[in-house]
This record gives structure tokens, sequence and C-alpha cells, in this order.
């Protein structure tokens, strides 16, 4: 209905060669654990799980400045992480793809982490490790601090999952 073809997408596309573009949001990683079910419990509905392997990725607005990059855009992502090892993947798989990364290490928080449990092809079970309150006012300033120094950016992304970084106080 909108008359949107495949050589207009890839036109689109094309054009985000050497377009510099800010992108500003949570980071997310999703893991994938995959288990084997053993069985359950007889005297309450739990069942049991082997874990196997996980597998981390980086995703939320992360993937989207990766995503970005892929395409030829000159990436700056802005972010709020945990200090602990999957802030350190990221910023390591970030890096490796090209995009320049300011991250703001905020130590009373956990980077978000969403965990599926997967056995037999089914999600079995999500548990996410997030704490979605509003980011401090000193973070807030130096996400400010941030995007007035990167001026000469030609596009300025929010990229939000409601993880904290835009809220009722510091959407405005």
């Amino acid at each position: 209905s909108e008359n949107i073809t495949f050589d207009s997408l890839r036109e689109a596309v094309t054009k985000l060669k050497d377009v510099k573009i800010h992108v500003i949001g949570d980071t997310i990683v999703d893991s994938y654990t995959y288990c084997t079910v053993v069985g359950s419990g007889s005297k309450t509905p739990t069942m049991s799980l082997k874990y196997e392997y996980q597998h981390d990725y980086t995703g939320g607005a992360a993937i989207v400045a990766k995503h970005l990059a892929a395409a030829g855009a000159v990436v700056t992502f802005s972010t709020v992480l945990g200090d602990d090892p999957f802030s350190k993947m990221v910023l390591a798989d970030l890096e490796k793809s090209g995009v320049r990364t300011l991250p703001i290490i905020d130590k009373s928080r956990p980077t978000t982490n969403k965990n599926f449990f997967i056995a037999q092809n089914y999600r079995m079970i999500k548990v996410d490790k997030v704490d979605n309150r509003p980011i401090s006012e000193k973070i807030l300033t130096k996400l400010s601090k941030q995007i007035s120094e990167n001026a000469d950016q030609e596009i300025v992304m929010f990229s939000d999952f409601r993880h904290g970084i835009f809220s009722k106080s510091t959407i405005p």
C-alpha cells in the first residue's frame, strides 16, 4: 500500500554510507541458554532442565548502532552499562563492528540481560536481570554532554527499550 520496493529499500540503505549518526539508548544483552529436559518434580509443577550451553548477543539500542554501522554509517553510541562481564562483551563487540562507543558505567545497576531458557525448541522461561529505575541526574548530565560534544552528527537517534535512559524526567 506504501509502494515500498526492495529497490527503494536498497537505495535508502545505500544513502546511509558515511552519514554521521549518534545513537543514544538502552543496551540489552540477549542470552539464549539451551537445555535438555530431564524431568519434572513429583510434588510441584517444577521442570528440571540440564544446562547445555549459552549464547550471548548484543541487543537493544546497541544492535541498532551495529546495524547502522554495517550499512555504512559512521556511528557514535551513547549508553549506560553496568560494571560487569556483559558490559565488557558488548564494548568488545561494538568495537569490532566499528561503532565508536561512549559508555557510562553505572556501578549501581547491571547491564540489562534477558535470558531465554530453551529446551526442545521451546522457550521455557525468560529470566531478566534489569534495573528499570530512571537514570540519575548525574548520568543524564553526562549523556547530554556527549550529545552536545558530538554536535557534528547529521542524525541523533534516540533508541528506547524502556530500561531507564528514557523516562518522564529525562525525555524533556
